[in-house]
């Protein structure tokens, strides 16, 4: 189901359209919130636990 791989026709454009739609501007402001609660829960478990810090950043 990947859009990649998807052949040209009707669903190719239905895909896309679905795609898009998240991805503009204005869509990916809304998430801004969200990426700033990952990256601080990200960084406060680095400080936690340095040793495992690429377990942090996967996630």
């Amino acid at each position: 189901m990947s859009v990649a791989f998807t052949s040209f026709g009707d669903r190719f454009r239905r895909m896309r359209r679905a795609l898009h739609s998240h991805l503009k501007p204005k869509a990916t402001e809304a998430y801004q919130p969200l990426r700033m609660l990952r990256a601080k829960n990200t960084v406060l478990g680095i400080l936690d636990d340095p040793h495992s810090f690429q377990n942090h950043v996967r996630t």
